[in-house]
């Protein structure tokens, strides 16, 4: 089993940090690739993740996860 460590360097809401570690998930595994607002996210600065954006759906896993 392969281990990844995260160091976030300020505090920051369980939402931020459950994001951050989404879009490291998506991009890392490739699931990115897939995602229909990849174009988007790459070019767009003031672009938002929307819900059924597959990074997103994570998230909310996350945030059970640490909720339940």
């Amino acid at each position: 089993m392969k281990s990844n460590i995260v160091i976030f360097d300020k505090p920051d809401s369980a939402e931020k940090i459950a994001e951050g570690l989404a879009v490291r998930w998506a991009v890392i595994s490739g699931i990115c690739n897939m995602c229909k607002y990849l174009h988007q996210c790459e070019n767009d600065d003031k672009f938002k993740f929307p819900k059924d954006a597959l990074c997103m759906a994570k998230k909310s896993d996350f945030l059970k996860g640490a909720n339940g």
